[in-house]
């Protein structure tokens, strides 16, 4: 039987800092946590070629929420 493909899982969690909150840090099995401000997803970060679909969609949902909240 050949071998699995590797396979990844992102997770993504629509975020905002309170005032005064201690900043995020990476969890156990991170290295690195990374706040991406609007106009900065897609060259902000090197994503896996299986993610550009994700992040697309994350965009377009991030600016459809602007959307609905301020027009």
């Amino acid at each position: 039987m050949p071998p699995s493909p590797m396979r990844f899982v992102m997770r993504v969690f629509w975020c905002e800092m309170a005032p005064g909150a201690p900043e995020p840090q990476p969890l156990e099995d991170h290295d690195k946590l990374t706040w991406l401000e609007p106009g900065n997803w897609k060259d902000g970060v090197k994503w896996l070629p299986g993610d550009e679909r994700i992040v697309a969609a994350l965009l377009e949902d991030a600016i459809a929420r602007h959307r609905r909240a301020y027009c």
